[in-house]
């Protein structure tokens, strides 16, 4: 549950700064795609931890 809220936040602050930026840069809607491919990139690393961790657990538990 916890890591998918921190995934769904990352894209949505990084879309959020990408927009505001646009509105202040007049670069519509440049800063808002970087921004949300930044925070899928943000949220995949966040998912490859979580998977880590589970593993690390799986393997402590194995032994």
């Amino acid at each position: 549950m916890q890591t998918g809220m921190e995934m769904s936040a990352a894209v949505a602050v990084g879309f959020i700064a990408g927009y505001y930026a646009d509105g202040k840069l007049g670069t519509s809607p440049w800063l808002a795609l970087i921004g949300s491919a930044l925070g899928i990139a943000s949220s995949l690393r966040i998912a490859f931890q979580a998977v880590s961790r589970a593993g690390e657990k799986q393997t402590k538990n194995d032994k």
